[in-house]
């Protein structure tokens, strides 16, 4: 975790590790650490190391990608969870070589997505990241409600892509399937029927 300490330091300070990630943090959040305790001793938060390796990962491999600048400010701004989201949709674009880059907000109907995807010079793909924070409920609505929005913010011209990143309370470790898998494909249907 040392290495990674490192990375998280020189895109975004030690400050902001010393703000965001010692157990005993000014705010307590997502990348938080939490000592557990083993055979009657503290031990590290296996889960929390996962997500300090992904996310030094992430600032490392897209660091030169168009946008980084704007996603780095909203993390030193403290808004950690969506744009680790944000940054997590992107390594799914770098992982199978896409051509991409960050979209900074504008605040502009059907022109405010997340991602960009480009081939040959043009648009080819917009992607809208969306992310349910850790301490949220899972309720059905929430997931209708997410696609709802991304879609209005994709333009229309284009594909469209969404990605939307749910707390891992709301998924079953048995089989991986998001809430109720009825209420989820539901709602994925009536999103395209109301297309």
């Amino acid at each position: 975790l040392t290495c990674c300490r490192f990375v998280i330091e020189y895109f975004l300070g030690r400050e902001w590790f010393r703000l965001f990630v010692p157990p005993d943090c000014r705010y307590q959040g997502y990348l938080t650490m939490h000592p557990v305790m083993r055979d009657a001793e503290v031990g590290q938060d296996a889960n929390h190391m996962v997500k300090m390796i992904n996310f030094a990962e992430m600032l490392l491999n897209l660091q030169h990608t168009i946008g980084f600048d704007c996603l780095l400010d909203r993390l030193l701004g403290g808004e950690i969870e969506p744009t680790i989201a944000e940054l997590s949709a992107g390594m799914a674009f770098a992982l199978h070589s896409h051509r991409f880059e960050f979209v900074k907000p504008s605040g502009t109907k059907a022109a405010d997505f997340d991602i960009r995807v480009m081939e040959a010079g043009a648009v080819r793909l917009a992607a809208d990241v969306k992310c349910k924070l850790d301490d949220s409920d899972y309720l059905a609505q929430t997931i209708w409600n997410a696609f709802k929005k991304a879609k209005s913010q994709i333009p229309p011209s284009v594909p469209g892509m969404v990605f939307v990143r749910v707390p891992e309370t709301w998924v079953d470790p048995q089989t991986g399937i998001i809430g109720i898998d009825a209420e989820v494909q539901g709602v994925v249907q009536r999103l395209f029927k109301s297309r």
